[in-house]
């Protein structure tokens, strides 16, 4: 016969597996009540099972505990249940099977209900405080079903958890005393009493463990960059993308646009007064010039002016001293007037600015020949008048090249096609302006007939073209994320509207995601623990993390129903 050992609560994996070592025998059973701290984690049984197997005896376990038997199992014990025939009561937790007995597979929710339907039994038959009996010895019978040995265990036990007894049915006669029918009237709202609790705390029960509990799983693939270069022809023969020789479909653009505008001169004319004043000419050449007014310039800066008049027999200046190029000023001409060239106010000056001399005869020698303002340069006003110049025209020409080829560009966008940059040609067929350069206005008209060549084609047959060829070359555990991060940049490489065809350089820059099958994950999940299924989902190669959400809030376990959860791939 098996030897049986009977677990404390309390006993921890030291304890028992100290109890299995005394045993000489090579197999036995561990008896365990519900609760038991062997029963707090899986991991507890674990370590057990590799105690036993060192110690090579061959271990059963014995308990109505469920979570228990669920551990016991995944570490590799073998179970054992009370037999059937037996209907001997306990003070233990260990609950003795009875015939009507549904398998051991089912004993998960139903076990409540049944807990549940025996305690609404015990209230109802619940014996008065004076019935009470004195305790009686009891037996605790477990059957090994390989060996075919009975083991029994005594156990002190009240004698109201016995078996119990038949006893015969009271008839309650109408003609018993008042106080008897009194206390039938009360046994009987004791018993609706009981029943209404009983199935109150049923469907309390069933709303808590299967209507409320839900759970909730983010799980993120494992990702991994991808970058590509290509080269992509386009091909005005194609219909469709061709991933194999890297063709892509493309339209021929062969446009004529006639446009007209106005445009604002940007052209602005000083006519305000012109400033005026005097200068003194020293004139170190060591001769006696004459300068003409029509023939003479000087300049400030960026500034020029002129002459009012001729200025004849100008002598060489002298110096009084050679050393310190002290000027005798007994040696200088008199002051000669001058005007600015233009109007404006810019054309101010103070006294004793140095002015440059440029003669169409002498020409430009500054150390020998210049001026300086004898009295302060004023009176220059400002007053701008718009006047159409030469930029104006060349600026108006371009924009409306630019206009011809946005209207083109309009035109293929409305057919999602793209007309990139650099495979196109505006050319000018006829421009006109209606005010030539020069003329005081301040806008004028513009007329323009552009003829617009180039190839185009579809982004989105594009991203097609690159989707098709990349996954070409990615495995089947494997697929490109298209979304936020499939970037992609291209230019013209090459470009012949003669014949219209051209090569397009693109470059293109994503993420690979791991395929992640999620249809079976709930079933792998029912019942298990937080912990217990951030381990199966971090087991898998393909889950990079996971987010878990359980509700309500003291939810401690997954759901029993597939249904009640959901499972979400990002």
């Amino acid at each position: 016969m098996i030897p049986s050992v009977y677990i404390n609560l309390d006993d921890d994996v030291a304890k028992v597996a100290a109890r299995i070592k005394k045993e000489k025998s090579a197999s036995l059973v561990l008896v365990c009540p519900k609760r038991c701290q062997l029963f707090s984690d899986s991991i507890n049984l674990r370590l057990l099972k590799k105690q036993a197997d060192l110690l090579k005896k061959e271990v059963h376990i014995l308990t109505m505990d469920e979570r228990g038997q669920l551990y016991a199992k995944e570490a590799g014990f073998g179970l054992k249940f009370l037999p059937k025939s037996h209907r001997v009561s306990s003070f233990s937790d260990i609950q003795i099977q009875r015939k009507t007995q549904e398998p051991e597979e089912e004993a998960g929710e139903s076990g409540l209900v049944k807990t549940v339907a025996s305690f609404v039994s015990g209230l109802v038959s619940k014996k008065p405080e004076e019935e009470r009996v004195p305790d009686i010895e009891a037996s605790t019978v477990f059957e090994d079903p390989d060996l075919g040995k009975t083991a029994r265990a005594k156990s002190r036990l009240p004698k109201a958890f016995a078996v119990s007894r038949t006893r015969p049915a009271v008839k309650v006669s109408s003609a018993l005393p008042l106080k008897a029918k009194q206390k039938a009237s009360v046994s009987r709202q004791g018993l609706f009493l009981a029943l209404s609790l009983g199935l109150s705390l049923i469907v309390l029960l069933a709303l808590v463990f299967f209507v409320l509990p839900s759970a909730q799983v983010v799980i993120f693939a494992k990702s991994e960059p991808i970058t590509r270069d290509f080269d992509v022809n386009l091909d005005t023969a194609l219909s469709d993308v061709n991933a194999a020789r890297l063709a892509l479909p493309a339209v021929k653009v062969e446009k004529t646009v006639e446009l007209k505008s106005k445009f604002q001169s940007q052209g602005k004319k000083d006519v305000g007064n012109k400033a005026m004043g005097s200068v003194r000419i020293f004139n170190f050449t060591g001769q006696v010039l004459n300068l003409k007014a029509e023939t003479t310039s000087l300049a400030a800066g960026s500034k020029v002016y002129y002459l009012a008049e001729d200025a004849m027999q100008i002598k060489p200046t002298k110096y009084k001293n050679a050393q310190t190029k002290e000027i005798d000023e007994a040696s200088l001409s008199a002051p000669v007037e001058i005007i600015a060239g233009a109007g404006g106010e810019d054309s101010n000056l103070p006294a004793g600015i140095r002015m440059e001399i440029t003669n169409q005869v002498f020409g430009s020698r500054p150390q020998l020949l210049y001026a300086k303002t004898e009295t302060p340069i004023s009176g220059g006003t400002s007053r701008f008048i718009s006047f159409v110049s030469d930029a104006d025209i060349s600026s108006a020409r371009d924009q409306l090249g630019q206009q011809a080829l946005g209207q083109v560009r309009g035109e293929l966008a409305s057919q999602k096609l793209l007309l990139a940059e650099n495979s196109y040609r505006v050319e000018v067929v006829d421009f006109s302006a209606d005010k030539q350069p020069g003329v005081e206005s301040p806008s004028f008209g513009a007329t323009l007939k552009a003829k617009v060549s180039g190839l185009a084609f579809s982004e989105d047959q594009l991203k097609s073209l690159l989707i098709a060829r990349i996954g070409q070359t990615v495995s089947g555990r494997q697929t490109l994320k298209t979304d936020n991060d499939f970037n992609l940049s291209y230019k013209i490489k090459a470009v012949d509207l003669n014949i219209f065809s051209g090569t397009l350089a693109v470059h293109f820059e994503g993420k690979l995601i791991a395929r992640l099958d999620s249809s079976e994950l709930p079933s792998k999940l029912l019942g298990k623990s937080r912990e217990q299924a951030s381990e199966v989902l971090q087991s898998m190669e393909e889950v990079e993390k996971s987010e878990i959400t359980l509700s309500p809030s003291w939810q401690g376990n997954f759901p029993w129903f597939a249904s009640k959860i959901k499972i979400e791939l990002r």
